[in-house]
Order: C-alpha cells, then structure tokens, then sequence
C-alpha cells in the first residue's frame, strides 16, 4: 500500500516497480480499505483472463447478490473506476499499459491519475446499447376516447427515449482526436519510473505544446487570448504506440477490451467490494442473502482521515493502540466499559402482529428500561428497583 498523503501518481510509479518483480498478480490497494477475505484467491479462481481488475466508485450493483462474477459492462461504469483497488496482471498488455498510464499522468498533470487510467483502460470501447423502455400503456377513461391522453403517452414515450440515447452518447469514452496530427503514434514510452517523465509526457501528448485559445473577451470585459489549455494525452496513440496486438473477451467472462482493444478489464463486484457509500450509506452487505465482503473501501466520506477511521471502529473493523484507550499523562482508562441490556426482545415481525393493548405495555416496557439505564449513568445516584419510584402512563 502507499501512503495517502503522498501524491496520489505514486501509484503508477509503484505498479511499475511490483510487476518488474516474478509475481503473477499485483494487488495495489489503499491504505484506507481494509481487507476482510483473500481477494487475490478470488481474481485468481474467478478471473484468469483478466489483465486489470479495478474497483468500482458506482452506487448500485448490476448482479445479483448470490452473483461472484464482475460487474456487468454497462455505461454507468464509464467514469466511475476507482483506482483506490488494483489487481494486475504480470503480463506484456499490463506492462504496456501500465507505462502508457504513467505518461498520460504526466502529461495531464493538473488532473488525478485515475482520469488517465479511466480514459485510457476504455478507450476504444464502446458501452452496450440499452434495451428500449417499453411505451407506456395509457388507458382509456369510461365513456371516452382517451385519444388525446394516448398521443401524450406516445410522446412522453418518444421523449424518454430521446433523453436515454443522448445519456448513452454522453457517457461514450472520449472519441479519438479527428486531425490527423493529433492521432499521430507517439513516441516509444520508457518504462522508468514516474518521476522526472518529461520526455515521457511530451511523447504522451503527441509533442503537441499548450496552443492559447483565440482572441476573445478577458474577464474584465477587454480583449485579448485567454489562458492556453493544459495539455492532453493521446489515448488512441499511446495504445498504438505499445505495439500489441488486439484481444477479444471470452465469452461470459463480463470483460471489456479496452485500451483500443489491447487489455481485457474487468470491474469487481459492487457485492464483495463495495465502495464507502455503498457499504456504509446503503448497508448492502446487511440485505438479505448478502455475501460477506472480502474488501470494504471508505470512499465517499467526509471529514478526511478521522471520519474513517470512526467508521472503521464503530463496525470493529479497526485496531487501535494502547494510548487510545489509556492516558499516559492522567494513567487512567479514557473510556468506560459497560453492558447495555436491550429491550425489546421481540423481533420486528412479531411485534407489528401484537394488538394494540401488548403494544402499548411492551413500549412502556422499554421506557422504563431506558429511564433506568439514565439514572445508573447519573454520578451519586442508585436506580430504584424497577417500577417502585415511577409509573409510565401511556394515553391515547
């Protein structure tokens, strides 16, 4: 793992120098996600074909929760790798892409490294159309035509399907440059690290320098040319530039050819590894019939570092040190240990078929539980014996 607070490009630098190493698979993980089963076993098993597997940043899985496989290649996938969870492959297409991602870095320097990897691992690829939603059915009112509600239903039909191919079109990767100096092949990438790539970046950019944009009106209202855009990388070029050949999917496997069809990705199932608003926010893993994850991320938090590592503790899933718990200075414990008895002791189901009377006698029983439990916290002062200082009165 690296270290998050150090340039998050390090990561390309760190893939480089673990795959000159005689190791079949490269696993680059952040130091903010916790392991909780053997995921390499997993793309082992499961995904031998494989040469990138990545995380997922997107919301909702696309399989089923008894479904081990990858996430199904869709539009919604586009924009949404999280580099924060790598597994590589130790092949020629992983090397080659691997090198192409470090000069992109470069060359986009003002932008994270996971674009460069986003841009350039679904390059040349396409997302599968969508089915057409079906039409909606508009029915006829007693004792009319209802013409006019069908042709508003018809429209409203065409105007959805209007909206979802222009979705389609915009979550498309990005198209390769159309000139035909801008789809040059690049130079041959070096594989040295990432650092010091200044030649890397410009053979990554098609040595094509910053061009300012035309004459136009600055913010104060003169003229003149505006700021020169930062410099891009080639996706298209450096795909070409590695020199390999073109692979296809096998069938079934859920994987996509990506980088101009050189590298065959795959995105690991939202079920066993579940982004931080996934698996926080929306408690997928506490559904019913949900598997155990094998990788549980903290992405999607706010409050920086903190803020994780208290959700990490309040789910058990973080160790903490002797002076967390216990003050050197005062030699005293920081924290108090207790037992809270819980009520109720019905399960939900069996508690909406109480009638109403049971209902109104087993809330008051939990009151009284609470009541007692805030006066044992109150310093001096004893409980009384349950039910011999106060009544709870519950009216209609």
């Amino acid at each position: 793992m690296y270290r998050r607070d150090q340039p998050a490009r390090q990561r390309v630098g760190l893939a480089r120098a673990l795959l000159k190493y005689d190791i079949p698979l490269v696993v680059i993980s952040d130091c903010d996600g916790v392991w909780l089963g053997d995921g390499l076993a997993y793309a082992q098993r499961a995904h031998a074909a494989a040469d990138v597997l990545v995380a997922g940043a997107h919301l909702a899985p696309g399989a089923a929760a008894n479904d081990s496989g990858l996430e199904p290649p869709s539009g919604r996938l586009v924009g949404a790798l999280d580099t924060g969870l790598l597994i590589l492959r130790n092949n020629p297409r992983t090397h080659a892409f691997v090198d192409a991602w470090g000069s992109a870095a470069e060359a986009g320097a003002g932008e994270p490294d996971a674009h460069a990897f986003q841009e350039l691992a679904l390059s040349g690829w396409t997302p599968p159309t969508p089915p057409p939603p079906p039409r909606p059915r508009v029915p006829r009112h007693p004792g009319g035509s209802g013409t006019e509600a069908q042709a508003g239903g018809e429209e409203d039909a065409e105007d959805l399907e209007m909206d979802l191919a222009a979705l389609a079109q915009h979550t498309r990767p990005r198209a390769a440059p159309a000139s035909a100096a801008a789809a040059a092949p690049a130079a041959a990438v070096p594989s040295a690290g990432v650092q010091g790539g200044a030649a890397a970046a410009a053979a990554a950019a098609g040595a094509r320098a910053p061009a300012a944009k035309p004459a136009g009106r600055t913010p104060d209202g003169g003229g003149g040319p505006t700021a020169p855009e930062p410099q891009r990388f080639n996706a298209t070029a450096l795909a070409e530039a590695s020199g390999l050949p073109q692979v296809t999917p096998p069938n079934g496997t859920r994987l996509m050819a990506g980088f101009q069809g050189r590298l065959l990705v795959g995105v690991l199932p939202l079920w066993l590894f579940p982004n931080g608003h996934v698996h926080w926010v929306q408690r997928l893993h506490e559904l019913p019939g949900a598997p155990r994850p094998l990788v549980v991320r903290t992405t999607h938090v706010f409050g920086g570092l903190p803020a994780k590592r208290h959700r990490l503790r309040e789910a058990q899933l973080f160790a903490d040190g002797r002076d967390y718990y216990y003050s050197p200075e005062s030699k005293a414990p920081k924290y108090v240990s207790f037992d809270i008895p819980l009520s109720p002791d019905l399960a939900p189901g069996d508690f909406a078929h109480l009638p109403l009377a049971k209902m109104r006698a087993y809330h008051t029983k939990g009151l009284q539980l609470q009541l007692e439990q805030f006066w044992q916290v109150r310093k001096g002062r004893r409980p009384p014996a349950r039910g011999a200082s106060w009544r709870v009165r519950v009216g209609m």
